[in-house]
């Protein structure tokens, strides 16, 4: 319903229905956010964002099965304190889409 609900109101305004703009159950139950929904065609979603995440993978994908779910996998404890601490390093393509969202520049820029 909450579905239907969005459609109708994006087409009496003659758009398409906006990236969060509905909410599923599932999603809105999560206390985490660890559910995301969206048009994974839209680069600007947050699902398509979710995509390109580095930790992103797809179950059984080998078997060609071609699923729509995909999942993160976990990062590891960052606390400093621990004997098996290993920083993250965050890989290129996330700090160029961190620094273009909040228009800074990386220290390696330029060289």
């Amino acid at each position: 319903q909450r579905i239907a609900a969005a459609r109708i109101e994006a087409q009496k305004d003659d758009r398409p229905i906006a990236d969060g703009e509905v909410v599923t159950a599932c999603q809105a139950a999560c206390p985490t956010n660890a559910i995301v929904f969206g048009d994974a065609n839209d680069p600007n979603s947050k699902v398509a964002a979710t995509k390109q995440d580095h930790r992103n993978y797809i179950l059984l994908n080998d078997l060609g099965t071609q699923p729509r779910t995909t999942y993160l996998t976990e990062l590891k404890n960052q606390n400093r304190e621990m004997p098996d601490f290993k920083p993250f390093k965050e890989p290129p393509v996330h700090k160029a889409a961190k620094e273009k969202s909040t228009g800074a520049e990386s220290p390696e820029a330029g060289h």
